[in-house]
């Protein structure tokens, strides 16, 4: 599971390294599935929270550091 990025990311997360292709699968703790969506507001994030994302990136996981942006 986790959440496909398919197009630019904003540029927070393009800052971070986010590509398209990437794949996110958690936020800190939380496993992305449809339970919990890559969604800030659903997973209780508020902006200028910085975040420890794990991502899927050319066939190799790696996390990255995130501050949530304000939409």
């Amino acid at each position: 599971m986790g959440a496909l990025v398919l197009s630019s990311p904003r540029p927070a997360a393009a800052a971070a390294g986010l590509l398209p292709g990437d794949i996110v699968t958690a936020v800190g703790t939380t496993v992305i599935d449809a339970t919990h969506p890559l969604d800030p507001t659903v997973l209780g994030l508020a902006p200028g929270q910085e975040v420890t994302l794990t991502v899927y990136s050319n066939g190799k996981a790696k996390t990255v550091q995130l501050t949530v942006g304000s939409g």
